[in-house]
C-alpha cells in the first residue's frame, strides 16, 4: 500500500494520481469539492470537516459505492482550520 501526499491548492485535487482509495481533508472548505468526489475510487471513502466557519462545521463522510453512486452523512459538530484558496492574479486585481 502507498501513501501519497501533496502539499498545494486542494480544491481541484489530484487528478493525474486519481483514483484514490481514501481521500482525507484537515482544513474545512465551504463545501465538498466536487473534483475530489471524482477522483475517490469505487468503494471508497472521503472524510472530510465542511462549514462556512471554524464554528458551524461538521465532520463528513462520504463513501462511493461500485455503481458509482455516494451516499454520506455529517458526522458531528467539529472544528478546523478554515479552507484557505490561493489567490490568482485577476483575484488579487480586485482587492
Amino acid at each position: 500500500m502507498a501513501i501519497l501526499i501533496r502539499q498545494s491548492d486542494g480544491y481541484h485535487g489530484w487528478p493525474e494520481a486519481a483514483p484514490f482509495d481514501r481521500i482525507v481533508i484537515p482544513a474545512a472548505p465551504p463545501e465538498v469539492p466536487q473534483a475530489l468526489l471524482g477522483q475517490l475510487k469505487p468503494a471508497g471513502r472521503l472524510v472530510a470537516p465542511v462549514g462556512d466557519s471554524i464554528f458551524s462545521q461538521e465532520l463528513v463522510v462520504i463513501d462511493k459505492f461500485t455503481d458509482g453512486s455516494l451516499r454520506g452523512g455529517r458526522l458531528r459538530r467539529w472544528r478546523s482550520c478554515r479552507w484557505c484558496m490561493r489567490r490568482t492574479d485577476a483575484q488579487e486585481s480586485l482587492l
